[in-house]
């Protein structure tokens, strides 16, 4: 053995370091590793493992001397012993071991190993980090080989494979089954795929897989669900209601359920079952078919008429053996029978499956449709999804976030020549032709009939630009044949950058929108990049802008909005302190514009919903800090319907909560009656939606009549805002009117008014929530 070149090997990595931060992740050792092991190879090889991790080349002088420097050392047996003797001789800090290597930020995540198998170009780039975030070791291998030698030491909690050496696998699945035939529970497969190619999805299928990920890919979200996959989240376990008349029966099913860590209630008397329904909230209920007072299947019929308990599974215990009985439990909503006597292992199974199937469609089911049919691209409303949860990260973003607007210039023009059809088809081509150019993670989106979104990240902005150009020829290079027509279209591409500012997600698309008027108005059939301060506005804006429009434009652009904080008085003793927030802006000369003008105006320009969303950060903002220092409030902000139609303004207030580590509870929505009823369906999702997250609702310009409580009743509201019609009303009508909300558990809100003799007394003494004028008027009366 040479111990001069491995000192001189050990001196050069030490001299490398010098030129490159070499931070200590599971990455880093997994490259390390592979490093090592190419050391008989060439070369060629070594460099091409450098690259494929983007390396610099001190960073590849350094990786060659913890080669040369493994290639040495008597230490050097096995995996741990190899980076032992390569960090030691390195001269770098005392040497981590494997099972340390994932614990920075331990207790974030799950703390799984993972080992994935990826092809020689990484499918979905930046899907490690993302992982490693989460507190998950992952190793990764190019050769099903090294894969399997690392599994003879070692099992992970799963494996991560690319479908594109899926063919190299058998190695692998042979040791999978050995490991099942020896009772070892076996890593969890997940696949990751270009393609969404049956033949593929069957054979990982096939071989054992419990997950298969298609391109695009979003990176948190696909990093939740291996997550879930391979390590499932139980710490909320199951609940399972038992219903039996026969007490021995109920005590043995919960005694084998809760074995299997599953909670749960039983019930001898089906006549209770509803009320305790409500508040046991179980996510499965096993039925007795046979019972006094009322059977299985009636009860089944009258759980499945409550639309909350719709999707809740039913599973019938009973040693009726006659098909045709067990076919009329099944047709009033039952899901499946267990047979008596009861095996404890079927019971188990069949509840964990029927569980995490109803939460599966009940997921798939609140998922929105994502493909345009006529481009095959994702729909707008996937891609404003999208946008917001990457600009509302609350990870730094390792690469530039850019958002395309591509505008067919003369789309409208060859319109006139042909039809629907052959317009529909040319549409097709072109989603196919743009899918064809993107990246996996990208999202290419239909936004109108003659415009396509697209939504990437890459290293560096000229990365972006080249995307774009590439985009850009393919669209007006190449023609596109219909029915013998050679069709070309040209494409005015617009791009803006995040540039790390908080812009909105409609700021992104805006701003790519004006670029790529630019780009028109130089002529088309070019890209351009939004320049602040040198873009032009589209002509129908350029020249309609009002002084006032463009206070508004420039307030939301340079965050110029004030807030006008508004104190409410409640009559309960101990209640929350009510503040009412509302937006002002200041013109140049000084004047104040008060809030309804500031909204009347941004509903003309199209930015109402930036203006909504301003004011709800601002709420969550307030409520958050309010909390730190211990006072309870309450935070009432006024919202109009176009929030509804806000594409993705659920998810934006869940992670704006989830950022700050809240709830709801303390924000007051308030939402115009009458704007909501011209469409009661979405509204009411919208507004169970925002429940769900604790956040209270109030509906406005509340007029007392049948219609008016035919609404509020379906939507659900917590409180309601009296229109200013009712103040005048006789004490009888306020009376009546009261006490029927009051008797629904609403609270009302009085409206604000000027002077004390715009409101009728009795209002005042049968309000709950009121300015604090009014009130203090009140007590001195």
């Amino acid at each position: 053995m040479n111990w001069g070149k491995t000192k001189q090997a050990c001196r050069d990595a030490q001299d490398a370091k010098r030129d490159v931060q070499v931070p200590l992740l599971p990455s880093l050792i997994t490259t390390v590793i592979s490093f090592c092991r190419s050391r008989p190879a060439s070369g060629s090889l070594r460099q091409s493992i450098a690259s494929s991790d983007q390396t610099s080349y001190p960073y590849l002088k350094w990786l060659n001397g913890v080669s040369d420097a493994y290639a040495a050392s008597p230490l050097a047996q096995g995996t741990t012993g190899m980076l032992r003797a390569a960090y030691a001789y390195c001269g770098l800090p005392a040497f981590v071991s494997l099972s340390m290597a994932g614990s920075a930020g331990a207790g974030k995540g799950k703390g799984c190993l993972l080992h994935y198998l990826r092809y020689a170009q990484d499918i979905v780039p930046s899907l490690i980090q993302t992982l490693e975030a989460e507190n998950c070791q992952v190793l990764t291998f190019n050769q099903a080989d090294d894969l399997l030698g690392e599994l003879e030491k070692k099992l992970p909690d799963g494996l991560l494979i690319d479908c594109h050496l899926l063919a190299q696998l058998k190695p692998i699945f042979d040791e999978l089954e050995r490991l099942e035939q020896r009772d070892i529970e076996r890593p969890k497969l997940v696949f990751l795929s270009r393609s969404n190619d049956l033949e593929l999805r069957l054979q990982a299928m096939r071989i054992g897989a419990v997950g298969y990920f298609t391109s695009p890919f979003n990176i948190p979200n696909l990093t939740g669900k291996i997550l879930q996959l391979v390590k499932p989240d139980r710490e909320k376990t199951y609940r399972v209601l038992i219903v039996e008349d026969d007490p021995s029966q109920a005590d043995f099913a919960a005694v084998i359920l809760r074995k299997a860590n599953i909670e749960t209630l039983a019930v001898t008397d089906p006549l209770k079952v509803m009320d305790i329904l409500d508040q046991f909230r179980p996510d499965l209920i096993l039925m007795d078919l046979y019972m006094p007072g009322a059977n299985g299947i009636e009860l089944t019929s009258i759980i499945r008429e409550q639309e909350e308990f719709v999707s809740i599974p039913i599973v019938f215990l009973s040693g009726e053996q006659n098909a045709d009985k067990q076919l009329d439990a099944l047709s009033v909503g039952g899901d499946d029978f267990i047979s008596k006597p009861i095996r404890p292992r079927h019971l188990v199974t069949t509840v964990n499956n029927r569980i995490q199937r109803a939460r599966h469609i009940r997921s798939a089911q609140s998922t929105p449709n994502q493909r345009d049919p006529v481009t095959g691209l994702h729909t707008r409303r996937f891609f404003f999804m999208q946008l917001d949860r990457q600009l509302m990260s609350a990870s730094p973003p390792a690469q530039i976030l850019g958002v395309f607007y591509i505008e067919l210039g003369n789309l409208s023009e060859i319109r006139i020549g042909t039809n629907e059809t052959q317009i529909n088809r040319l549409l097709g081509q072109l989603g196919s032709r743009i899918a064809g150019l993107v990246e996996p993670q990208d999202v290419a989106a239909r936004n109108s009939d003659d415009s396509i979104l697209l939504l990437a990240n890459r290293p560096h902005k000229k990365n972006l630009e080249a995307q774009a150009e590439a985009i850009r020829k393919a669209i007006s290079d190449t023609p596109f044949e219909i029915d013998g027509l050679k069709l070309r279209l040209e494409a005015s591409i617009g791009i803006s950058f995040n540039n790390g500012h908080d812009h909105s997600s409609s700021e992104m698309v805006t701003r790519s929108s004006l670029a790529s008027a630019n780009a028109q108005a130089a002529g088309g059939n070019r890209t351009v990049v939004f320049n602040e301060g040198r873009h032009v506005q589209k002509e129908n804006t350029q020249t309609s802008d009002t002084p006032l429009e463009e206070l508004v434009r420039k307030g939301l652009e340079d965050n110029a909005f004030q807030l006008v904080i508004l104190p409410l008085a409640s009559t309960e003793q101990q209640a929350y302190i009510f503040h009412e927030l509302l937006p002002r802006i200041r013109s140049e000369q000084g004047k104040t514009i008060p809030a309804e003008q500031i909204l009347q105006t941004a509903k003309r320009i199209d930015r109402l919903s930036d203006v909504e969303r301003w004011l709800c950060g601002e709420a969550i903002s307030i409520l958050d800090e309010r909390r730190h220092e211990g006072r309870q409030t309450s935070i009432v902000i006024h919202q109009s319907a176009a929030s509804i139609e806000d594409m993705g303004r659920l998810q934006w207030i869940r992670d704006q909560l989830r950022r700050r580590q809240l709830v709801g509870t303390g924000l007051h929505m308030e939402f115009d009656l009458a704007d909501l009823a011209f469409d009661l369906k979405r509204s009411k999702a919208f507004i169970r939606a925002l429940r769900e997250m604790g956040i209270n609702i109030s509906l406005a310009r509340f007029l007392g009549n049948d219609a008016a409580f035919k609404v509020l009743n379906y939507l659900g509201a917590n409180f309601i805002r009296l229109s200013k019609k009712l103040l005048h009303s006789e004490e009888a009508a306020i009376v009546g009117i009261s006490s029927k909300l009051h008797e629904s558990h609403i609270k009302i809100i009085l409206p604000r008014v000027d002077k004390f003799d715009q409101i009728a007394p009795a209002w005042i003494k049968h309000s709950d929530i009121m300015q604090p004028d009014l009130q203090n008027n009140s007590g001195e009366s």
